[in-house]
C-alpha cells in the first residue's frame, strides 16, 4: 500500500511540474510575441512585408516624420493604414504616428486643410503633404479595378516630406516617341522615387534645359534635326545621363541620325525581333523572359525570383571599333538558343544566314569617365514594358526605376517595390505551359481513370 501511495505521489508530482513547465512556456511565448513583432510572409511577392525601398527609405531617415491619420470609425482603411504604420514605426523611430477620430478633432484637421475622413497628413521640417483616400488606391490595368496601394503611397509621402531637393526628369517627345497617358503609371512612378518628371521638347525649348538631370527618350519613330543632335550630344559630352528605349521598326532610316547617335556612345541598335524559344512567356517565342547578368541595376530582381516581361524586344550589341572610351555593362540577355528575327514580316520566324545568334543582348549601361564625373547612358531594347499595359508585370517596374536612380547616382535606393494587394497571374517560360497542362489536364486525369478500371476489374473477378 505505501509503495503504491509513493507511486501515485511521484506521478501526481511529475504532473504539477509539467503543468507548470507548459504554462511558464506559453506564458513566455506570449510576453516574446507581445514585444517582438514576429510574423511570417509566405506570399511570392511579400505583400504583407515591407518592401526593400520602404526600408531603405525609412531606416534612412535623419529627421523625425510625424504622421497624422483622420479616419471613422468604421473606416475600412484605417486597420490597413494602422497595420502599415506599425511596421513603419518598429523600422524606425524616426516614424511617429496618431490615429485620430476626424469627427471629434475637427480643430487639427482644419489646422492641416484636412476635409473629409481617411486622410493623412505628413510633415517633417517645415514641410507637410496631405494624402486623401483616393492616393492610397491604384488601377490595376489588367483587371480594372482598385487596389489598395498604401505603402506605395506613404513611402512616396515620406520622400517628398523629407527631400530638400528633387532631381529633374525630362521625357523628350516629338518625335513620335510614347507619352501621355500611355506613360501614366510610369510617370506616376518616377514620382513616387522623388523625382520632379515634365515633358522636354529639344526643338521648341531650343536646346536642353540647364536643370536637366536625366533624360528619358522612349521609342522614337522619326528622326532629330541636327540641332537637337547637337544639343543632345554636347549634354552627354558634360555629364548628362540619358535612358533611352527602342522598338523594332519596319525602316530604321527613319530614324538614322539619331541611331548614328547612340553608335556614337559605342552601341548598336538591331533592327529585328529577338525570338527565345527557351526563355519565353507561356510558349510566346517573341515574348522573352531575358536573363539577368550581374550588375546594382539587376541583382536584387535575379535575388527575389522576379522576372522581366518583354514582347517584341530587339538586340543591342557593343561597337568593339567605335572610338568611345566609355565602359559597356550588358543587364539583360537571351538564352543561347535565341535569334534576332530580321525577316519582321515572316508570320512564321526562322533562323537563316542573316539573323544574328544568341546569346543576344537586351539592355546595356555604357559609363564614361569625364572631367569631374561620369556619364551615364543606358539602352533598352524593348518600350512595351513602360507602357500602363506591362510595367506592373513582374520585375518591370522595378528594372526601369532602378536604371533611373543608377543614372542618378542613388544606388541606395535600387531596391523591390511594394507590390499592390492583387491576383498575380502565374508566369511561365518556354513549354512550362505546356507540361502543366499534360499533367493536370490529360496526365492525372488518366491515372485516376485506370486506378478506377484496374480496381473495378480485380473486384468484378472476385
Amino acid at each position: 500500500m505505501k509503495g503504491l501511495f509513493n507511486k501515485k505521489l511521484k506521478y501526481g508530482t511529475n504532473s504539477i511540474i509539467i503543468t507548470i513547465l507548459v504554462i511558464a512556456l506559453i506564458v513566455f511565448i506570449n510576453v516574446v510575441t507581445f514585444n517582438h513583432n514576429f510574423r511570417i510572409d509566405m506570399t511570392k511577392n511579400k505583400v504583407y512585408s515591407l518592401s526593400d525601398q520602404t526600408i531603405n527609405v525609412i531606416k534612412k531617415l535623419e529627421k523625425e516624420v510625424e504622421i497624422i491619420g483622420f479616419f471613422k470609425d468604421d473606416s475600412q482603411l484605417l486597420p490597413q493604414i494602422a497595420e502599415l504604420l506599425k511596421e513603419y514605426k518598429h523600422e524606425s523611430n524616426k516614424i511617429k504616428y496618431s490615429l485620430m477620430d476626424f469627427d471629434a478633432n475637427q480643430v487639427e484637421a482644419n489646422k492641416y486643410g484636412v476635409t473629409d475622413y481617411d486622410t493623412v497628413v505628413l510633415k517633417s521640417r517645415d514641410k507637410t503633404i496631405v494624402l486623401n483616400k483616393s492616393d492610397f488606391y491604384k488601377v490595376d490595368f489588367r483587371t480594372n479595378t482598385k487596389v489598395f496601394a498604401g505603402e506605395e503611397a506613404l513611402t512616396q509621402g515620406i520622400l517628398d516630406v523629407t527631400l530638400i531637393e528633387k532631381n529633374n526628369i525630362y521625357l523628350v517627345e516629338g518625335h513620335g516617341e510614347l507619352s501621355g497617358d500611355k506613360l501614366y503609371l510610369f510617370t506616376k512612378a518616377i514620382k513616387g522615387e522623388g523625382y520632379n518628371v515634365a515633358s522636354l521638347n529639344i526643338a521648341k525649348e531650343k536646346g536642353i534645359p540647364k536643370d536637366a538631370d536625366l533624360l528619358i527618350i522612349p521609342a522614337p519613330i522619326t528622326d532629330y534635326s541636327s540641332d537637337e543632335l547637337f544639343s543632345l550630344q554636347q549634354y552627354v559630352d558634360k555629364g548628362g545621363r540619358v535612358l533611352i528605349l527602342m522598338r523594332t521598326l519596319e525602316d530604321q532610316t527613319n530614324i538614322r541620325k539619331f541611331l548614328m547617335f547612340i553608335e556614337g556612345l559605342g552601341i548598336k541598335v538591331d533592327n529585328n525581333i529577338i525570338i527565345d524559344p527557351e526563355r519565353n512567356y507561356f510558349g510566346q517565342a517573341e515574348t522573352i523572359i531575358p536573363k539577368y547578368t550581374i550588375h546594382p541595376i539587376v541583382n536584387k530582381l535575379k535575388e527575389k525570383g522576379l522576372a522581366l516581361i518583354m514582347p517584341y524586344s530587339l538586340s543591342i550589341e557593343k561597337l568593339d571599333n567605335s572610338n568611345y572610351t566609355g565602359q559597356f555593362y550588358p543587364l539583360l540577355e537571351t538564352s543561347n538558343s535565341a535569334w534576332g528575327e530580321t525577316n519582321l514580316e515572316n508570320s512564321e520566324p526562322k533562323l537563316d544566314e542573316r539573323d544574328k545568334k544568341g546569346p543576344l543582348t537586351i539592355a546595356a549601361v555604357t559609363v564614361k569617365p569625364i572631367k569631374n564625373g561620369e556619364t551615364k547612358v543606358a539602352v533598352v531594347g524593348n518600350a512595351a514594358i513602360v507602357t500602363n499595359e506591362l510595367i506592373n508585370k513582374q520585375g518591370n517596374m522595378d528594372f526601369l526605376i532602378n536604371t533611373i536612380n543608377f543614372l542618378q547616382d542613388k544606388e541606395e535606393l535600387i531596391s523591390i517595390r511594394p507590390k499592390e494587394h492583387a491576383l498575380e497571374p502565374l508566369d511561365l517560360k518556354g513549354n512550362e505551359g505546356k507540361y502543366l497542362f499534360g499533367i493536370f489536364v490529360i496526365g492525372i486525369p488518366v491515372i485516376i481513370f485506370i486506378i478506377g478500371l484496374v480496381v473495378f476489374l480485380r473486384r468484378r473477378n472476385r
